[in-house]
């Protein structure tokens, strides 16, 4: 997409993952330490964070932009800078993948069914039973996958591409 098509209000569904898919984040202080890393970096991008999902290996966000400065790739660029440098300073090896997938929302993308797909994400690959058991799963401004869940679906365009995630 143009850069200047992520600038604004516009809702996102962002993936990205670590390097060599590498499970970083079974580590709940590294997934804490992430999530405090993001709660910062939303607020001073002034994005919205309504669903999120911290998978092993990677990570979904659905964001909005709230002022018609707000920038998601500058938030991602810095969000992926400097959580990447902390992690590498401390291990000597690189967090995250250079690549991601975003999708811009559209009127046929509902951001409660958006919402549904990141939080089902750890019931899909088998790492718990009911989305209220993953405890990397939520929302920095609503109550989360523990309030009701659509029972519509969606599917993010790059899966019915063929891509991994």
């Amino acid at each position: 997409m143009p850069l200047d098509r992520y600038v604004g209000m516009g809702w996102f569904f962002v993936t990205f993952c670590c390097e060599g898919r590498k499970r970083i984040f079974l580590d709940s202080s590294r997934a804490q330490w992430f999530l405090d890393n993001l709660r910062k970096y939303a607020l001073s991008h002034t994005l919205a964070i309504h669903a999120y999902c911290i998978m092993p290996d990677h990570v979904h966000l659905l964001s909005e932009g709230l002022t018609a400065g707000s920038d998601l790739l500058r938030f991602l660029t810095d969000l992926k800078q400097k959580t990447g440098f902390a992690y590498k300073q401390e291990t000597r090896q690189q967090l995250w993948q250079k690549k991601s997938y975003d999708h811009a929302l559209r009127s046929i993308d509902p951001p409660e069914l958006v919402a549904r797909y990141i939080w089902m994400n750890p019931v899909r690959a088998g790492l718990c039973i009911q989305v209220n058991d993953y405890p990397w799963c939520g929302s920095l401004t609503v109550a989360g996958p523990r309030s009701a869940l659509p029972e519509e679906t969606w599917t993010p365009p790059w899966r019915s591409q063929g891509a991994p995630i």
